[in-house]
């Protein structure tokens, strides 16, 4: 999601205010749309290779979260 301040993050909550991007959780397809642009695209901004990374592990971070039955 990119929040109002022009952050990029991942919002597993879906409650912050900003514009989002419905993603599975795999990184496979978090790659994908970095890769194609969509995210970028649907997030209405560019997303530089730190940017990618950094939301790569977010995800990452989070489908182990789900994986293991932790909280957030």
């Amino acid at each position: 999601m990119r929040t109002p301040d022009g952050d990029i993050r991942c919002d597993p909550t879906g409650r912050v205010n900003g514009r989002g991007a419905y993603l599975s959780v795999d990184s496979g397809s978090v790659q994908a749309a970095l890769a194609r642009g969509i995210l970028g695209k649907h997030l209405g901004v560019s997303i530089d290779h730190d940017q990618a990374e950094m939301l790569i592990k977010q995800f990452e971070g989070e489908r182990l979260v789900r994986l293991t039955g932790g909280a957030h």
